[in-house]
């Protein structure tokens, strides 16, 4: 007798498909909602033109705003954080391009940050113990992306980007000096990035196509 895990099985039963349904149709079709009697055409239901430009318009935006808020907030400054962290330069093109993969997914781009930003940051401060942590960071990457990649699959949110992040506090000094004050920045970096998906991919196509389970 075979047994395959599921960590969403404790909490499957707890799925409901008509939460968004209930909420107001301009606030329900900005998080991925669309009447069961609407057929879903997706990205072939728009022209080429249309598309090409709207996702240039799109990651244009959803790159900037948050290049603003860290470049124009002090409590970000006075951390010395990034204009914007690395990752998420890919994590754009994977939320105002390919939206309906599931990688693309809200469940996938946030647990997958915040995994690889928890995964550095405690490999930095245990590392960083040695007396010559330089020696060592190459062992230190490996384990990081290996963890993240174990962590990911379990919990059925991979999405590549968040292995970058998981090594940038240990190979970016600027990322590394800022210790646990991370987590804070790449919240606010999701919280930035996906609000501007909601709002840039439901106007032309359908962003989320699932929030937690597919």
């Amino acid at each position: 007798m075979s047994y395959k895990f599921d960590i969403d099985r404790p909490i499957r039963h707890l799925q409901r498909h008509d939460l968004l349904a209930k909420l107001p149709p301009y606030i329900s079709r900005f998080l991925g909602y669309r009447d069961p009697s609407e057929p879903h055409k997706g990205d072939t239901a728009i022209h080429d033109t249309v598309l090409i430009v709207w996702i240039f318009f799109s990651t244009f935006i959803g790159v900037l705003i948050p290049g603003m808020v860290f470049h124009f907030h002090t409590i970000f400054s006075d951390h010395n954080a990034p204009l914007l962290i690395a990752s998420f330069g890919a994590s754009a093109i994977l939320l105002f391009n390919a939206i309906e993969i599931p990688v693309s997914q809200p469940r996938n781009f946030i647990c997958s940050h915040l995994i690889g930003c928890i995964v550095g940051i405690s490999l930095r401060q245990l590392f960083w113990m040695t007396d010559n942590p330089n020696d060592y960071v190459w062992i230190a990457c490996a384990i990081a992306c290996s963890v993240c990649s174990l962590v990911m699959y379990v919990t059925k949110t991979i999405h590549p980007p968040g292995g970058a992040t998981a090594l940038l506090p240990l190979v970016d000094e600027q990322i590394g000096e800022m210790t646990w004050f991370f987590i804070p920045v790449v919240l606010t970096s999701l919280a930035i990035m996906l609000g501007t998906a909601l709002v840039l991919n439901n106007f032309r196509r359908r962003y989320p196509v699932f929030w937690w389970f597919p």
